[in-house]
């Protein structure tokens, strides 16, 4: 009995010991865990057998596209052996064949601005007898500052590096300050004379771009005009003026982040997906 009892001393000592030892691992890992893309960097360098690149799979992380991410991960964990190397062969032939819709913008949510809200309240309110006019939605609200309509996805961490350079130089939120209303060409109802912030971050993102690419991801065009398009008109139509009481809502005080952002079309108009860390 003696015996058995010692064996079951020393086999629950052995598990005691492994459970302090991955409790040690945890909290040393806490340190380099703040964000979920830290989480995501230190999972794939330990199922990968790199622990001691986590650095690096943690800069995967942050500058390429989530979804291509976890799909060459998935893959890589099929295989028995070399699962490091798998993962950025998949990583590079997904880049490789992956074509983006995508942007450089500044957004403006809601919750940041309630007078641009109640100023699109109003208008909808004013043009509800207008079908022809579609409003866009409010979690939609930006300035386009770069937009490529077939980019291919190994220049996708080049525009998050640029993104990132401009929120360090900028701050992750902007004040803009816009001055009135306008009906573009029957098309498009905007709203603009912004402020002076918006061309210098627009002219920044050409100098902050990395040097070896930013000749084939950008180009400076002339006559940026910027402005946050508020409806959409079908077809080519005039919008009749609005009343005076417009002029109340102006000059409106606007707050908005500086996004890179994934554009796909559908049947209900576009979806957006934001790069999410910077």
């Amino acid at each position: 009995m003696g015996y058995f009892r010692d064996e079951n001393h020393m086999a629950l000592a052995g598990v005691g010991r492994i459970a302090d030892e991955l409790i040690t691992k945890l909290r040393k890992r806490q340190k380099y865990v703040k964000y979920p893309y830290q989480e995501l960097g230190l999972l794939m360098a330990e199922k990968l057998g790199e622990w001691q690149k986590r650095s690096f799979y943690i800069k995967l992380a942050r500058d390429e596209d989530r979804q291509l991410l976890e799909k060459a991960f998935t893959y890589a964990l099929y295989t028995s052996t070399n699962r490091a190397r798998v993962f950025l062969w998949k990583l590079e032939e997904l880049k490789r064949s992956t074509r983006y819709r995508i942007f450089t913008a500044i957004f403006f949510d809601e919750t940041w601005n309630k007078d641009l809200l109640s100023l699109h309240s109003y208008l909808k309110a004013y043009y509800k007898d207008f079908p022809y006019i579609k409003f866009v939605d409010s979690s939609q609200w930006h300035i386009t500052f770069s937009f490529w309509k077939d980019l291919k996805g190994v220049y996708y961490p080049y525009l998050v590096r640029t993104v990132r350079r401009l929120r360090e130089k900028y701050g992750d939120t902007v004040n803009v300050t816009a001055g009135g209303l306008l009906n573009k060409d029957g098309r498009y109802l905007w709203l603009i004379d912004l402020d002076k912030i918006v061309y210098r971050i627009y002219y920044s993102q050409f100098k902050l771009a990395p040097s070896r690419v930013a000749k084939k991801i950008f180009s400076n065009k002339k006559g940026f005009y910027p402005h946050i398009t508020l409806a959409r008109i079908k077809q080519r139509r005039q919008v009749i003026s609005l009343s005076g009481k417009i002029d109340e809502y102006f000059p409106l005080r606007l707050k908005g982040s500086i996004e890179l952002v994934i554009s796909r079309l559908t049947k209900e108009g576009p979806e957006y997906r934001r790069h999410k860390y910077y």
